[in-house]
């Protein structure tokens, strides 16, 4: 799970390296799976999701903490 989650942090800039590392996550789950009889599974539908609930957060709190943070933007990004 760890190698899916920092894989995930290159979705702003894949490259072909990004590629390869994802087919050998499923190598290795496909091979996994073989062995407990189970499958993947990828489900299409788009989910439901309230964002209402990401409004809540009190920012002003987090300026202590995160005062001079900004999101990193990739450089020629359309």
């Amino acid at each position: 799970m760890t190698e899916a989650s920092c894989l995930s942090q290159h979705l702003a800039e894949p490259r072909e390296g990004h590629l390869i590392a994802v087919y050998k996550i499923f190598e290795y789950l496909s091979l996994r799976l073989k062995d407990s009889k189970g499958s993947i599974v990828f489900n299409g539908k788009s989910i439901f999701m309230d964002y209402a609930i990401f409004n809540d957060v009190d920012r002003a709190e987090w300026l202590d903490f995160y005062h001079d943070a900004q999101e990193g933007l990739p450089i020629r990004m359309p």
